[in-house]
């Protein structure tokens, strides 16, 4: 959702507890529809039947799909979130920063002319027959010469 200078962020009990009020209706719709002996809609009753399952069956099938699938949807999105205010909030701010900044090139990357990207890159390889791994840098210079 867009946000504007004047909302206030929700926290994250208010945010279980709308999970929790949201998924209380599909859940009753679900289990009224699972444990029907009749079918609901006289449209879908005289609807033909493409794969010989009955209304009825159909209905309950539709029913324990929104059940199960919807509860564990919600049950999901609120452990997401329960787990989240469990966790340290100051951590995870210092983590979101780390993530963003930029790295810094430094200077022997640039007097060589290496992107910081490429040269905290590593290449392993797998030396044939001996079984022994071996890792370079990729864009430092061949060993016994330069670029």
């Amino acid at each position: 959702p867009i946000r504007g200078p004047e909302t206030t962020p929700v926290s994250p009990l208010v945010k279980i507890a709308a999970m929790v009020l949201a998924g209380i209706p599909p859940t009753v719709l679900g289990l009224i529809f699972a444990i029907s002996p009749v079918a609901f809609y006289s449209f879908y009753v005289n609807a033909p039947r493409l794969w010989g399952v009955s209304a009825v069956a159909d209905q309950s099938y539709g029913g324990v799909l929104m059940l199960g699938l919807g509860n564990i949807i919600y049950f999901v999105a609120i452990t997401i979130i329960f787990v989240r205010l469990l966790g340290d909030s100051a951590h995870d701010e210092e983590e979101a920063a780390a993530l963003l900044r930029p790295a810094a090139a430094t200077e022997t990357d640039v007097a060589q002319g290496v992107s910081p990207a490429s040269s905290r890159t590593m290449n392993a390889a797998v030396t044939a027959g001996t079984g022994t791994a071996s890792a370079r840098q990729v864009g430092a210079a061949p060993e016994g010469g330069s670029r």
